[in-house]
């Protein structure tokens, strides 16, 4: 029997001391093993994770029946892979007591509460927690000589009603001019209500706001400013059409495509360090 806690800032003695333990941390020995989590990271770190998830991210202590810690459980939104990855870690004092496979199973039912339609992993190929994540439902997707590639289908598709907003969840890191996050502010909301297009409507769409903001059609080098997206500094409210057609409207594109790009995505992805978490 486990509960799952969210834990207070207080409480993150426990994850440091997770990370920090070599017997717990040693599947990520090819990365580096344990990981430094000081106390002076706490706060930006409980921030992003537990104050503000922005529907991305999801984190809870596993408790066992007595109340205290075991181990941990996540999953976050990886734009990488256009997926949600899970992690699981249970303390190496705790282990072989089958708090994992039940962590894992509540790890899967919060996801599937909170509309996640897909659940992904890797795991180092000489890992024995792989059978323990096949065991549970996971399937393998496949396999390089380092990693297994495992996803577990928590949703039936008839099941996800996938609206057009899910594509701008995840911003890029870089943009043209300041009115640009704005302007993807604003079609986000705007797709909140909408299907999802295929990938030429899909321009087209974003081509006719362009218009209906700006007044201007939207093309390569196209440079307007709207005054609603103004709110302070060079470039304020500015719209860059070079950024529009060869980045933004590109990358909004490809993640409508995404489930077939997928499995390419995942191939040439390295190992991760648990940092977050």
């Amino acid at each position: 029997m486990i509960t799952l806690y969210k834990p207070e800032l207080r409480d993150l003695w426990f994850r440091r001391e997770l990370l920090s333990d070599e017997e717990t941390m040693s599947y990520n020995r090819a990365w580096g093993g344990t990981v430094r989590f000081p106390k002076e990271e706490w706060g930006d770190w409980y921030e992003y994770w537990i104050e503000a998830p922005e529907g991305k991210r999801f984190y809870r202590y596993v408790r066992c029946e007595t109340g205290e810690p075991v181990g941990e459980i996540a999953y976050h939104y990886d734009g990488e892979i256009g997926g949600h990855t899970a992690s699981v870690i249970i303390h190496s004092r705790y282990r072989r007591r089958g708090y994992g496979g039940l962590a894992l199973d509540a790890l899967c039912e919060a996801a599937k509460k909170n509309g996640v339609a897909v659940l992904y992993d890797d795991i180092a190929a000489d890992n024995p927690a792989v059978g323990l994540f096949l065991a549970r439902g996971f399937i393998e997707e496949y396999r390089t000589e380092e990693k297994i590639y495992l996803k577990k289908v928590l949703l039936k598709t008839e099941d996800v009603v996938m609206k057009l907003a899910a594509i701008f969840e995840e911003k890029p890191d870089t943009w043209g001019f300041r009115g640009d996050p704005y302007f993807w502010d604003y079609l986000k909301e705007k797709a909140e209500d909408m299907d999802v297009l295929s990938p030429d409507e899909l321009e087209e769409w974003i081509k006719a706001e362009h218009l209906t903001v700006s007044g201007k059609e939207l093309t390569w080098n196209s440079i307007v400013r709207v005054e609603r997206f103004a709110h302070g500094g060079m470039s304020s409210g500015g719209l860059s059409g070079e950024w529009w057609t060869e980045t933004g409207i590109p990358l909004l594109k490809s993640r409508l495509q995404g489930r077939g790009q997928r499995s390419q995505r995942r191939r040439t992805r390295r190992g991760r360090v648990p940092s977050r978490p």
